[in-house]
């Protein structure tokens, strides 16, 4: 029964959608860009032009980043510092080894709330309990590994509560074998000023790093380049606005925060992807809109605000 809905599900999407499935790759006048439409005929020649042409100017924007008379730019991409000046290139990192300990025993809270279902009181099965055991003897590992991490007495103290008080609610789980979510509503409460001073402790480590390296290289420029210095920080979380190098970056640069694209100038925010290509490319679509939009709309930052409520105004 099962598999005949999902045969009559995928026959609908058929009919509904046909164009998703009755043109081939090959068939595409726009191959290259096969998520656009219209995917053939006049229309699809003429959006192809646009999408060619954009792809074109991305790529050359990319090109002219920290060259000689080009813009300089600073990427923070998970804590590796990329900094591009005038056809050189250094690079740091803006999270040592202190700060991942500190990361990692705050992660391991999170870790057990993510192995248990949400259903309330409910028997574990054997998956869910060999992962309870494998979490508890890794904790088990990393408490003894802690006078090896070159933390400071506090900060080692600090994981050891964590750790000690983790493990002790995973024993009265695996003694239970069920639990309830007042008990887990209680232990979290218990924790939580600990994973807070954990993480103010990390944030800390953060930006003290940021500043040992960002400084030097904010001396090297001239102001001129200073006002054309293009900033990317690529985020895991979508509270990107509260991202502690965000924070420091927007302070550093003068630059309003939002939790949108609406404020971003100097600033911007790539979520989700860590690597240097994809920053580069967003980071040049970013100027490249900038620049069309000063002259479409006069307006420099039309293309990245809310174009419903401009319609309002």
């Amino acid at each position: 029964m099962a598999k005949k809905i999902k045969f009559l599900f995928f026959i609908s999407l058929i009919l509904t959608y046909p164009p998703l499935f009755s043109i081939s790759l090959q068939e595409q006048t726009c191959p290259e860009f096969p998520f656009f439409y219209p995917k053939k005929g006049a229309l699809s020649v003429l959006n192809c032009d646009f999408h060619k042409t954009y792809e074109k100017r991305v790529s050359q924007i990319i090109k002219t980043f920290g060259r000689p008379h080009g813009r300089p730019i600073i990427l923070n991409l998970g804590g590796n510092l990329i900094f591009k000046l005038n056809g050189k290139t250094q690079t740091a990192v803006a999270t040592p080894q202190t700060y991942h300990s500190l990361k990692t025993f705050s992660h391991a809270a999170f870790s057990v709330l993510l192995m248990l279902p949400k259903e309330n009181s409910k028997k574990l099965n054997s998956e869910i309990l060999h992962s309870l055991q494998l979490q508890l003897q890794h904790l088990e590992k990393a408490e003894y590994a802690l006078p090896t991490l070159n933390l400071t007495k506090n900060d080692g103290l600090l994981c050891k509560k964590l750790s000690t008080a983790i493990q002790s609610f995973i024993k009265i789980i695996l003694l239970n074998q069920t639990y309830s979510n007042a008990e887990i509503t209680s232990f979290y409460q218990q924790i939580h000023p600990l994973i807070i001073e954990i993480l103010t402790r990390a944030g800390t480590i953060e930006l003290e790093a940021l500043h040992h390296y960002v400084d030097p290289w904010f001396s090297q420029m001239t102001l001129e380049e200073k006002k054309q210095l293009g900033v990317l920080v690529a985020t895991a979380h979508q509270a990107r606005a509260h991202e502690i190098s965000v924070l420091y970056f927007a302070e550093k640069l003068g630059e309003k925060l939002g939790e949108g694209a609406e404020n971003e100038n100097r600033l911007v925010i790539l979520e989700g992807k860590f690597d240097e290509l994809s920053s580069l490319a967003l980071l040049a679509r970013h100027y490249l809109d900038q620049e069309a939009a000063e002259i479409l709309f006069k307006d420099p930052y039309f293309l990245q605000s809310d174009l419903l409520g401009a319609r309002q105004k």
